[in-house]
């Protein structure tokens, strides 16, 4: 197969793939368990509330209905919460405050930046739960899928983070977004490099790099050099 040397004359339409998996293989927890696990009282609600609120936004159509009435009395107990929540204080109050007429890419931003503050803490469990809902607001947004397949090879949740990067990569060639395609073939070559399978890895790496782009090699380096580097 030759390399195409210029990026394609007529729109991209990649192949389908199979939905991310959402929940832990056999896990009988319910949603947003490990938020409370890992934030015991008050905390762990105001978060656990802000995932539930988010997600139920992101999911239906029809929200009229459902966030036409005041804050969720929820939001109150956010001023209550220590300096350490601090830089998501408005985030929170955000997703206590969802109506119909929020813009889809705020509330994603929004639990994006709850998932980054997590993951700074070192509760990754919450930092997925809030990644996952940030990519199902916004669907059209291959970082919040690569964010949370990053997220679940940190947990060594190997299936599920393969899931995830499928869903990043199909994403970024849906949209053309080459950058975050090279983010995400980095990633999941990275995952099976960690699994220690490196025939698989670079495998896989170069079926996407060098085989199925449609931008050509130059357009990628910029995203591979850095993959290239962590397996010499």
């Amino acid at each position: 197969m030759t390399r195409p040397k210029q990026a394609r004359k007529i729109p991209y339409m990649p192949r389908r793939v199979l939905p991310p998996i959402s929940r832990r293989l056999g896990s009988t927890e319910f949603d947003g368990f490990d938020i409370l696990e890992e934030y015991p009282g008050s905390p762990g609600l105001v978060l656990w509330f802000a995932r539930r609120d988010a997600e139920l936004w992101a999911t239906i159509t029809e929200r009229r209905g459902l966030f036409a009435d005041p804050p969720g009395q929820w939001g109150e107990l956010i001023p209550q919460l220590d300096s350490t929540f601090a830089p998501i204080s408005r985030p929170l109050r955000l997703l206590a405050s969802l109506t119909a007429d929020h813009e889809a890419t705020a509330v994603a931003s929004g639990c994006d930046a709850v998932a980054e503050w997590s993951e700074q803490q070192s509760r990754l469990g919450t930092a997925v739960e809030f990644a996952q809902v940030a990519s199902i607001a916004d669907p059209a947004c291959p970082q919040y899928a690569a964010r949370t397949a990053r997220l679940l090879k940190g947990r060594a949740e190997w299936d599920r983070s393969t899931s995830w990067y499928d869903s990043a990569i199909f994403i970024a060639r849906r949209v053309e977004d080459w950058s975050a395609y090279a983010d995400a073939c980095c990633g999941l070559g990275d995952l099976h490099f960690e699994r220690g399978n490196l025939s698989k890895s670079v495998a896989k790496s170069s079926v996407h790099f060098y085989g199925r782009h449609p931008c050509g090699f130059e357009n990628l380096r910029t995203g591979v050099e850095p993959w290239c580097e962590c397996v010499r």
